[in-house]
């Protein structure tokens, strides 16, 4: 059982950080300095990161656009 245990806490710290690192990959390209502290600071299970992804997905200061 412990290993169930630390199996999923790994799982979800590393869901966090890929969510984390690339809504903060975004921010840093577009200027947003606003939004890494929060995204730095807050361990949300991958919210806030998704959060900022959709809100600037339309596109960045610099092309930076999602492909549909």
């Amino acid at each position: 059982m412990k290993s169930r245990k630390r199996w999923l806490l790994a799982a979800s710290a590393a869901w966090d950080t890929g969510w984390k690192l690339a809504a903060l990959w975004r921010a840093y390209r577009r200027g947003d300095w606003k939004w890494m502290p929060p995204l730095l600071m807050v361990s949300s299970g991958g919210v806030l990161p998704i959060l900022y992804l959709c809100l600037t997905r339309q596109g960045g200061a610099d092309g930076d656009t999602e492909a549909s």
